[in-house]
């Protein structure tokens, strides 16, 4: 009985394609901008420049926060946060439980509408913020500064 012959591409194995890890390379990288050596002497800055050269799965939380503060590689970072948040909202970026939740609830709210699904998981991380924070003692004056932060988030300022 005679079949029809097999076509070459059905005789190979089919191969997945080649998916690049994004969190492997630097914001400099993936921004394709390198800004070069710091011309202003402020440590923030200095720690901004050496920040983005860093494979972002490298990044610390305070990195992360004072990058997200800067409004630097926020479509590569915020995500990277959130997931950090999700595991502990309470996360201590470099001063205070919480401060990257508050970095990312200062996000511009044009920021947060462009990016699907933000604004629901800062909901959801700011909730569980809040039901850790209640069971910490003298935890009041960051829960409220905290408050004072998510209602603005909230409501769009």
């Amino acid at each position: 009985m005679w079949a029809p012959p097999l076509k070459e591409a059905s005789m190979k194995r089919k191969e997945k394609p080649h998916i690049v890890d994004h969190r492997t390379r630097s914001l400099e990288d993936l921004e394709n901008d390198r800004w070069g050596e710091p011309t202003f002497g402020s440590s923030v800055v200095q720690r901004v420049h050496a920040a983005r050269t860093k494979p972002i799965r490298d990044l610390t939380a305070g990195e992360l926060r004072l990058l997200i503060s800067q409004k630097v590689g926020l479509p590569y970072l915020v995500p990277l946060a959130l997931e950090k948040l999700d595991a502990d909202p309470l996360t201590w970026g470099s001063f205070y439980e919480g401060d990257l939740l508050a970095a990312v609830l200062a996000l511009p709210p044009e920021t947060v509408a462009r990016h699907s699904g933000w604004r629901e998981r800062i909901d959801q991380i700011a909730q569980r913020y809040f039901e850790e924070i209640n069971r910490l003692e003298g935890s009041a004056s960051l829960r409220d500064d905290m408050r004072s932060r998510y209602d603005r988030f909230k409501n769009g300022r």
